[in-house]
Formats: structure tokens, C-alpha cells, sequence
């Protein structure tokens, strides 16, 4: 560009708006680059409408690119999210699809929210004992990889536990 304004090829003020326009375009894409995850305001209740609400904000989504992108509505998604409604089948398929989550994880999750909503308790298969209930919060946020080396972890402490009795 510098070699055209020199032979008189191109003005300076071509040059000018040139440079101008590609600073922009560097600015803009670093911006989107750090644009920050949206935090979703609203009280996830529920097994699942946690796990769906930490796996948006984890995609870096708001509820409203979540619903263009799984052709339902920001209405519903904020439902499933407060504990308010459950997803359809496919709409399950289309959000652990586009969440990359896991089905099978997610329909127990909402057959044991179903249940609780309709008799205010868990079966005692179902229920998560107060020592544990601390990690349930924690372990479904974490990668598959992290379950596995805290799996191994758990098992060698337990190990120990068991040699120095």
C-alpha cells in the first residue's frame, strides 16, 4: 500500500482510511474475543434448570441465542431455567445437542425434578445424602476428565483410609 502512495498510485487519505478501517476490524474482533459469558439473573430450581443454566453460561450464550438456536423462545428457556416447565423430547435433544451435555444425564435429572415437584420429596433411592450434597453441586460442572481424576482420587484416599485401619 505504503509502495502505490509512493509511485501516486493511491492518495494518503485512501491510506488513512484504510488503516482506520482495519484498526476497527482488529478492535471489534478483540472484543468479540473477550466478550464475557452472559450471566443468567434468574434462580435456577431444580436439578436440571441447574445444569441447563451452568451449561449456557458455560457455551457463553444468553437464554435468548439459546432458543433462536434450538428454534423455541426466550419465554420458554427462562421456564426450564427457573424449574417452571420441563423440555419435550426433542427440544431435550436440540438443547443437549447445542449444549453438548448429556442426554441420558439430563432425563434422569428431570424425572427426579418431576417427581420432587409432584410429592415434594425423593424417593430414598433417588435422594442425595446431606454428606453429599455439597459435590453434587460441584461434579456435574466439572469436564469429563476432571469426574475421572476426581474419581481416581477418591478411590486412592479410600484405599488409604482402608490400609490404616
Amino acid at each position: 500500500m505504503m509502495l502505490l502512495y509512493h509511485f501516486g498510485c493511491v492518495s494518503h487519505s485512501t491510506i488513512v482510511c484504510v488503516l482506520y478501517t482495519l484498526v476497527q476490524v482488529w478492535y471489534c474482533s478483540k472484543q468479540m474475543n473477550n466478550r464475557m459469558a452472559p450471566k443468567i439473573e434468574i434462580e435456577a430450581k431444580g436439578r436440571f434448570a441447574t445444569a441447563l443454566k451452568n451449561a449456557t453460561e458455560k457455551a457463553g450464550l444468553s437464554l435468548t441465542e439459546l432458543g433462536q438456536r434450538v428454534d423455541s423462545t426466550y419465554e420458554h428457556m427462562r421456564k426450564l431455567v427457573a424449574g417452571r416447565a420441563f423440555p419435550s423430547p426433542n427440544l431435550l435433544r436440540s438443547l443437549t445437542h447445542e449444549l453438548k451435555a448429556d442426554r441420558q444425564e439430563w432425563l434422569e435429572m428431570i424425572d427426579a425434578d418431576r417427581l420432587y415437584k409432584k410429592y415434594k420429596t425423593l424417593p430414598k433411592q433417588l435422594s442425595i445424602s446431606s454428606e453429599l450434597e455439597p459435590f453434587a453441586a460441584v461434579i456435574p460442572l466439572l469436564s469429563a476428565n476432571s469426574r475421572e481424576t476426581l474419581l481416581a482420587m477418591a478411590k486412592t484416599m479410600l484405599r488409604q483410609d482402608r490400609a490404616s485401619r
